[in-house]
This record gives structure tokens, C-alpha cells and sequence, in this order.
């Protein structure tokens, strides 16, 4: 950061938890410069944190910091009231939410669907609930299997679909697919 601060007009880093804070805190010894954080999750490094990060006080460190930053950005409704309700000024909170190209990522034609669900050979009577992103404990997806399994138990004909990568060393991984193993509709639910 030293060596190469002078090279950016700005310091955008991706969520609050101290991993971002503690580059940002030193990106502004060296600069006077715009300092942004993007907050993805419901309350960033502010809110749920592991039992070390609780001991260490490292988010009431952080609320404290966001005093020394430019601003906060929230991708969603939901995530800038939370900041707020932490205490964080409003003024400090600014909304981007995450958009969709509506040119880009629009409905197929259904002959292109029924390629699509042939090639991953999901059943035309079922009603395809998608995930994609990131296997992460935050992102809940082991308790969307749980609950698809029941409703599929219960006789709605859905199928879910799981698109993107363990980022859990291969601990959410593991546990999705023991409860695959024991469950006898697992034909309905399929991870790419």
C-alpha cells in the first residue's frame, strides 16, 4: 500500500470485515483519499462474527473506524437500514444496489429451456428453483436444501439446482452432500 497508494484515486474495498478495515486503516496513513466499503451481507463486519472477532472486540473497532472513511456502500434496502440501526451515520451509508441488464439476462425461448433442462436432465414437471453463487455459511444454502427437501417431501414438484463453487473448504460441501446420501429425493436437487 506504501509503495503504490499513489497510483489510485480511490480505496474500494469488498465488505467490512477487519481483513478490508485493516488495509483500509493503512491505506489512510499514506493518503488522504477516498476510502469505500462495500457491505454484501445483512450487516457486514458489524454484525454476526466469529467467537475470536467478538472476543477481540473487532467489530465495535469497526463501527469505530467508519468515522475515518469515506462512506459505506450497501447493495441493498435491507443492509443500509442495518448499518443504520448500528449507528452508523446515514450520511456515512450510500445505496448501490445490485442491477440486472435487462438486455443481457432476459427469459429464453421455450425451446432453448427444454435444451437446457434436457442437457441436465431435469424432469419438464418440475419447477426449477435456481441458487448461484458461492457455497458459503452466510448465503444459508445448506437450510435451502432443508427446505426444499421438505416441500418436494410434501408433494410440490420442485427441483433445485445449484450453481457455484465451496467456498467453505469443503465444509458446506461435506455437509450438503451426507444429507444428499440419506435423503430419498435426492434426484431433485443437483450441484454444478
Amino acid at each position: 500500500i506504501r509503495s503504490n497508494y499513489n497510483k489510485f484515486d480511490v480505496f474500494h474495498g469488498i465488505t467490512a470485515f477487519e481483513y478490508t478495515f485493516f488495509a483500509a486503516r493503512h491505506f489512510r496513513k499514506v493518503s488522504d483519499r477516498p476510502i469505500y466499503l462495500k457491505v454484501t451481507g445483512h450487516y457486514g463486519g458489524f454484525g454476526s462474527n466469529s467467537k475470536l472477532s467478538k472476543l477481540l472486540k473487532l467489530p465495535d473497532k469497526r463501527l469505530k473506524d467508519v468515522q475515518k472513511i469515506s462512506g459505506l456502500i450497501a447493495i441493498s434496502k435491507v443492509i443500509k437500514e442495518n448499518l443504520i440501526k448500528l449507528g452508523i451515520p446515514n450520511e456515512k451509508v450510500f445505496s448501490i444496489t445490485n442491477g440486472v441488464d435487462t438486455d443481457v439476462f432476459k427469459p429464453i425461448p421455450d425451446d432453448e429451456k427444454r435444451k437446457y433442462r434436457g442437457k441436465l436432465q431435469i424432469p419438464h414437471n418440475r419447477i426449477v428453483v435456481g441458487f448461484v453463487g458461492g457455497l458459503t455459511f452466510n448465503k444459508r444454502i445448506y437450510e435451502l436444501i432443508i427446505a426444499v427437501s421438505d416441500l418436494i417431501d410434501n408433494g410440490i414438484p420442485l427441483y433445485l439446482l445449484i450453481v457455484g463453487p465451496d467456498r467453505s473448504n469443503d465444509i458446506i460441501l461435506k455437509k450438503i452432500n451426507e444429507y444428499l446420501k440419506n435423503w430419498h429425493n435426492s434426484k431433485y436437487i443437483q450441484l454444478l
